[in-house]
C-alpha cells in the first residue's frame, strides 16, 4: 500500500518522501523513481534500545528533512516512527494521517507463542501504547475496510468521525487474465491437467494454512486431481512441510517458497481457484484483489474483512467457517462446477475481473486519498 501510494502520488505531481528505519547493512537513502526514501539507524541490542533509538533517530532525520521546506501532510503507516515525529515542533502544524492496516500488538501476539511470558506481554503492551499514542494525535485515520474501522474505534476509543475507510487496490495492467494456462504451468513447473488451487501468504499461524492442508486430505479422498500450491516464506515452513508428509499429501500439495514479484501474476493466471484460509486478523486482503483482477475466483473464510469484500461479489465464495471440513466441502463443490460447467466458470472469472475494474484499482484509491488530503488542508478547524 505504501509503495503504491508513494509512487502513485509522485506520478500525479506530488513530492513524496518516505522515512523508515535502516535495513542492516543497507544504504541510508534510496530512490524509487522520483520518490526519495530516507532511513534512520536503530540500535538493535535490546527492545528498549530499539525503541529509544527509533524515537530519537526518526525525529532527528525528520527535522533534517523539514529544514528543506514545510510538509503539507505527514502520512503514517505504522506506530514505531510516529512518536518521534509527533513530538517534534516541526510537525506541530502539519496535517497528519494514519493508515491502520492492522494492530501492531495483535500481529506481534499471533507471531509469538503464549509461552513468551513477561517478555511477550511487554512487547505487546509497548506496541499497544505506541499505536494508541499515534492514533489519538493525528487528524484522520484511514483503514482499508469497515472491519478495521470498527476495530480502531472500539480498541482505542477514537471518535467515529475521525476514522474513514479507503479500500485497497490493485494494478489491473499487471494482474490480468491469461489465455495460455498450459504454457504458464510448463514455465512454472506446475502439473498439467490438475485442478490447481493457489494461495500466497506469510507462513504464520493466523493464515490458517494448517487447516487448508488438512482439508486437502478430505478433498483427495473424493477427487484425485486437485493440487494445492502454497507460496510464501515464514516460521511455519518446516511444520507445514512436516504436516504435508504426515498426511501423505506430497503429490497433492506443493510448497513454492518465496514467489518473486515478477512471477506472482503468472501464478495467479496458471491456477484455477485462489484460497484465503485466514483464521484471524484479515484487515483487507490485497491478494484477494490480485487474484480477482487476474480472473481467478477466490474462496475465503468468513474472517475479518473478507466477507466485506467477497460478499459484495458473491456470498457463495465464502466458506461456512475456517474448519478443514468446511474448506473441503466448498472446494469439492467448486471442483464440480469447474469440471461440469466450464462456461459458468469462465463467466465467473470475467465477473471477478469486472468487479475489480469498477472500484478497486490503485487509481480509485489515489483519487480518494488526494480528496482526503485536500479536505484536511482546506478545513479551517485544523
Amino acid at each position: 500500500v505504501l509503495y503504491e501510494q508513494a509512487t502513485g502520488l509522485a506520478a500525479r505531481g506530488h513530492e513524496v518522501l518516505v522515512l523508515t528505519r535502516e535495513i542492516p547493512g543497507g544504504p541510508s537513502e534510496i530512490r524509487i523513481g522520483s520518490v526519495r526514501e530516507h532511513r534512520y539507524p536503530v540500535n538493535r541490542k535490546n527492545p528498549v534500545a530499539f525503541l529509544l533509538s527509533t524515537i530519537r533517530n526518526s525525529r532527528r532525520v525528520f527535522e533534517a528533512l523539514s529544514s528543506g521546506g514545510k510538509f503539507d501532510v505527514i502520512h503514517f503507516h505504522q506506530p514505531f516512527s510516529a512518536p518521534g515525529i509527533l513530538r517534534s515542533d516541526k510537525s506541530r502544524r502539519v496535517r497528519k494521517v494514519y493508515t491502520c492496516h492492522s494492530f501492531a500488538f495483535e500481529e506481534y501476539e499471533t507471531r509469538n507463542p503464549r509461552s513468551g511470558g513477561l517478555s511477550r506481554w511487554l512487547h505487546s503492551w509497548g506496541r499497544r501504547l505506541l499505536e494508541g499514542y499515534a492514533l489519538r494525535r493525528v487528524d484522520v485515520i484511514l483503514t482499508l475496510s469497515q472491519y478495521m474501522r470498527d476495530k480502531v474505534i472500539r480498541q482505542y476509543g477514537i471518535a467515529s468521525g475521525r476514522v474513514e475507510v479507503l479500500a485497497g487496490g490493485v494494478d489491473p495492467a499487471r494482474f490480468h487474465p491469461g489465455d495460455d494456462k498450459p504454457g504458464l504451468r510448463e514455465k512454472l513447473k506446475l502439473p498439467q491437467g490438475r485442478f490447481i488451487l493457489f494461495t500466497v501468504r506469510n507462513l504464520v499461524p493466523r493464515m490458517g494454512l494448517e487447516n487448508l492442508i488438512r482439508s486437502m486430505k478430505q478433498v483427495c479422498r473424493e477427487r484425485n486431481d486437485p493440487y494445492l500450491i502454497i507460496g510464501g516464506e515464514g516460521p511455519l515452513k518446516k511444520s507445514l512441510e512436516d504436516l504435508i508428509r504426515r498426511e501423505g499429501l506430497e503429490g497433492s500439495v506443493g510448497m513454492a517458497g518465496y514467489i518473486p514479484e515478477e512471477d506472482l501474476p503468472s501464478f495467479y493466471r496458471a491456477a484455477d481457484w485462489f484460497v484465503l484460509p485466514t483464521i484471524c486478523l484479515e484487515g483487507f486482503g490485497l491478494v484477494t484483489l490480485e487474484a480477482l483482477a487476474s480472473g481467478l475466483p477466490v474462496l475465503g473464510t468468513p474472517v475479518g474483512a473478507t466477507p466485506e469484500l467477497l460478499g459484495k461479489l458473491d456470498r457463495g465464495l465464502l466458506f461456512k467457517d475456517a474448519e478443514p471440513a468446511s474448506l473441503a466441502d466448498r472446494i469439492i463443490e467448486k471442483w464440480k462446477e469447474y469440471n461440469g460447467s466450464p462456461g459458468e466458470y469462465a463467466a465467473r472469472g470475467a465477473k471477478c475481473r469486472s468487479f475489480v475494474e469498477q472500484g478497486y484499482t490503485w487509481q480509485h484509491h489515489l483519487k480518494a486519498l488526494e480528496l482526503t488530503y485536500e479536505k484536511l488542508l482546506a478545513d479551517p478547524k485544523n
